[in-house]
């Protein structure tokens, strides 16, 4: 418990001044919610005006964030406490709550770009970046902030053209914006990213690699030399298509003409192969004016005889995973006819890939469950396309995607998702996909952790288990989703006490009522201790009074642990989830005696002090025993008086029992006084 003593919030919202306009952040940062900062939007965050109060030297923005989407915890947490060159970068977190507004939102102070968006000028038909430009104003710096990043073990996922600024007004240096507001590559528009992601759910794209920045940043590099936008016009399947028949030079520069240096830098950033994609080292070779040409990406394999599915003619591997993902009742029925398996083995001459399909589609044969369906064609996409994504359902995720996919499903509301990722938990593909070390998996999504989310969904009965956990441990910079605590954004246990103490003190509601899934589950991920407190709670039937009692105690102890201070309204709410206990018991003098002190006991504001105080577990107990204990005497009683009622011998026998226990009880009586007088005689 003593970790739970550091996750106090650092956060102290919600004080406003002047008219409702303006927002103290954390007693630091004046937040001006009547100033909007549209060039610094994200698709998810609204920024706003803000003023450093200590230091007003130094200029900030605030990003307000969507409560439903998860922030990258570990990237935020590591640039405040050292922030990246050339990046921008966050300086404190809080939540705040927005004028006019009843929910509170997670609220991210960053550092805010000295000039304007690169892009403006581009967008407004200015002139276009010559190979002097980027080479001296864009690479230098940002060749600097992802070599920090790299270093660090970190990626930036959001390398585009809106997203960079200049330092200053000379306009000599830049910056690249921030990454921290949302999943990674989420913000991305579909042409920056590579093949390893591009097929996989916006909200699923994962961290990936320093290669997928890098292979963003020519996408940028073509944005700013040709002054348009590579995406403009093309959905995100038509330019996937495009780039996988033609390679991402050939589908993106397409006929355009650049001069050697240019060329070469295109060539050597939009190379589809991570592995033969320039590295940093190379990219700085290029600004000095070190350059060799890079062969041309050369588009993915092609097969020499197609494949026919649902009336189209399919040569590339990766275009077919695609169909067969989208059209799944036909695409069982083509593996099951072994028609997969002959193209892999005759067309495309790949041994290794056709036994895959015929291992899957004898393990996976259809049944009619849709699990088992999902899974087969699962791993028959993969086959296909291995560097692609998990095509699992209705899902597309790549391996350290599943968390902001699963984030989505839920915010969406989404069944069809929620069950897809249930099932893609409870199946055993992550997990082999993971200690397949050659996938990459096991980096993004390690073997214990597959094991641990294939637990939590087959549990999904328990309390603390379920979809629900998985979303929390998965998602470390996720505030949790119940609808108990929407007002009050809580990222740490300690602002989910805060939230649940207003929304106890508000609903009136009892303590037992404000343990559901999502605070359980939340619970558990962020302090696994209390694992063994919430098991006993999912061993205990609903109705049952004990069941309460290990609810409020999950309650005390995460008090007492956080140290929080009094908690008044959840105090309040245990008072009315124990009340009905003590009003079952049968001692009418137990109930009065109890239900005084509860009333004394619950002005603390401390949960602890009740359990402990009332001992209700203990009470009841003896209640029981003694309840138990009066109704066998009486029992007896009534046996008794039945028979002197009705039995004439038994009468007579009791009579004269009662007559020797009479006659004794006077001859002890007479015996006392005779001994009295002999005493008192001689005394005389």
């Amino acid at each position: 418990m003593a970790d739970l003593a550091t996750q106090a919030p650092a956060t102290n919202t919600d004080a406003k001044t002047d008219s409702g306009q303006t927002v103290i952040l954390n007693k630091q940062f004046l937040v001006r919610t009547n100033e909007r900062i549209p060039y610094l939007d994200r698709p998810d965050s609204v920024a706003y005006a803000a003023e450093d109060l200590q230091s007003p030297e130094r200029p900030v923005f605030v990003l307000v964030c969507d409560p439903t989407v998860p922030v990258r915890s570990d990237l935020l947490t590591g640039m405040m406490r050292r922030a990246c060159p050339n990046v921008v970068s966050p300086r404190m977190t809080g939540v705040i709550k927005l004028p006019g507004r009843n929910d509170s939102r997670m609220a991210i102070v960053f550092e805010k770009p000295g000039g304007t968006p690169v892009y403006d000028g581009l967008s407004q038909g200015g002139k276009v970046f010559s190979w002097q430009d980027i080479a001296r104003t864009i690479l230098p710096s940002v060749i600097e902030a992802l070599d920090q990043l790299r270093m660090r073990g970190l990626t930036h996922r959001g390398v585009r053209v809106d997203n960079l600024y200049y330092t200053d007004s000379s306009g000599t240096s830049v910056v690249l914006g921030e990454c921290c507001s949302a999943p990674p590559g989420r913000d991305q528009p579909a042409v920056y990213e590579p093949l390893t992601s591009a097929a996989a759910d916006p909200d699923a794209r994962g961290e990936e690699t320093i290669a997928s920045d890098l292979y963003a940043l020519g996408v940028t590099v073509l944005a700013l030399i040709s002054g348009e936008d590579p995406a403009q016009g093309r959905d995100p399947a038509t330019l996937l298509a495009s780039k996988l028949a033609l390679g991402s030079y050939g589908a993106l520069v397409g006929s355009q003409r650049f001069d050697t240096a240019l060329n070469a830098l295109l060539v050597g950033l939009l190379l589809d192969d991570p592995e033969r994609r320039w590295n940093l080292d190379r990219l700085r070779r290029w600004t000095e004016g070190l350059f060799d040409s890079s062969q041309r990406a050369a588009s993915s394999r092609r097969a020499v005889r197609s494949f026919s599915f649902m009336d189209q003619e399919y040569f590339y591997p990766g275009l077919l995973a695609m169909a067969l993902s989208r059209h799944p009742n036909e695409a069982v029925e083509v593996i099951g006819q072994g028609r997969v398996e002959k193209w892999f083995r005759n067309v495309l001459s790949d041994t290794g890939g056709a036994d895959t399909v015929r291992e899957a589609a004898l393990r996976f044969s259809s049944t009619g469950e849709n699990r088992v369906s999902a899974e087969l064609i699962a791993r028959v996409c993969l086959a296909l396309d291995p560097e692609g994504p998990i095509r699992f359902d209705h899902v597309s995720t790549t391996a350290s995607g599943v968390g902001s996919a699963l984030a989505q499903a839920f915010a969406d509301g989404d069944r069809k998702r929620l069950k897809s990722m249930s099932e893609l938990f409870r199946s055993s593909l992550l997990l082999e996909l993971s200690a397949l070390a050659s996938t990459g998996v096991s980096r993004m999504l390690p073997v214990y952790v597959c094991t641990a989310l294939q637990n939590y969904v087959r549990d999904r009965t328990g309390v603390g288990a379920g979809l629900e956990r998985c979303l929390y441990e998965l998602n470390t910079g996720l505030a949790c989703q119940s609808s108990l605590t929407s007002n009050g954004c809580p990222i740490s246990l300690a602002r989910l006490m805060s939230s649940l103490d207003r929304a106890a003190g508000a609903d009136s509601m009892p303590a037992d009522a404000l343990l559901d899934r999502h605070i359980a589950a939340f619970i558990a991920s962020r302090d696994k201790s209390f694992e063994k407190y919430l098991l006993r709670v999912s061993r205990l039937p609903p109705d049952s009074p004990l069941r309460t009692l290990e609810i409020v105690n999950v309650f005390a102890r995460l008090q007492k642990g956080l140290r929080t201070g009094p908690l008044h309204g959840m105090t309040a709410a245990a008072a009315r989830a124990l009340q009905p206990i003590i009003d079952r018991l049968k001692s009418t003098v137990r109930r009065e005696v109890l239900t005084r002190n509860l009333a004394r006991l619950v002005s603390t504001g401390d949960i602890g002090a009740i359990l402990s105080g009332l001992d209700i577990h203990q009470a009841a107990k003896t209640d029981q025993r003694e309840y138990v204990a009066a109704v066998a005497y009486f029992q007896a009683l009534g046996e008794r008086i039945n028979l002197l009622r009705n039995n004439g011998n038994y009468r007579l026998l009791m009579s004269i029992q009662q007559g020797y226990w009479i006659a004794t009880l006077l001859a002890l009586i007479g015996l006392t006084v005779s001994v009295s007088f002999t005493v008192f005689g001689f005394a005389a």
